[in-house]
């Protein structure tokens, strides 16, 4: 019985795709739990497929494998970081404040609140109304790729949960705030 297959004897995949595992016999299956090791992902995600073809063509062995992987990775994640660092410069400047208090305040950040009245005055100059905080927070959830989200509830909460990664990098570099 197909139902309790998973359950009596384990599964021996031949292939894999996204959500679907086939076995040995080919009975296709939707891995809805992913617990076949695919996580976040999928199987076969094409970034990761994109990668392992190329530190199969760079390497001769494999620890040089290995190594090119890791390099591979590490370049991706520079990359990510400096379009990070590359849409935060092009932000107007109470569109970076508004980011930085989020990013700093993490899930107690408001908008409002005497603290983050006091940053935006220190970033502009002068103390901006709360209709330029929304519009600064309306073009951030709105701008490409968006930075941030809001809930139903009125939560506002970053839209790419690596930008807090981004974040932690740049502090533990002591490079935070970066230069406009």
């Amino acid at each position: 019985n197909r139902l309790w297959k998973e359950m009596v004897y384990p599964i021996v995949s031949t292939r894999s795709d996204g959500s679907k595992v086939w076995d040995v016999d080919s009975n296709k299956y939707i891995d809805f739990v992913m617990g076949f090791g695919a996580s976040l992902f999928g199987h076969r995600p094409p970034f990761y497929l994109k990668a392992v073809k190329q530190a199969a063509l760079q390497a001769q062995t494999k620890e040089g494998f290995d190594a090119a992987l890791l390099r591979i990775a590490q370049s991706d994640r520079q990359r990510e970081r400096d379009a990070f660092s590359a849409q935060f410069a092009q932000l107007e400047a109470l569109q970076r404040a508004v980011l930085q208090h989020l990013l700093e305040q993490g899930k107690n950040f408001r908008a409002f609140d005497a603290t983050a009245m006091a940053l935006y005055e220190s970033h502009l100059g002068k103390r901006p109304s709360t209709t330029q905080i929304q519009r600064a927070l309306d073009a951030l959830r709105q701008s490409n790729p968006p930075l941030v989200w809001k809930s139903l509830r009125g939560d506002y909460s970053l839209y790419d949960q690596d930008l807090h990664a981004w974040f932690a990098f740049l502090q533990n570099q002591l490079q935070w705030p970066p230069a406009r």
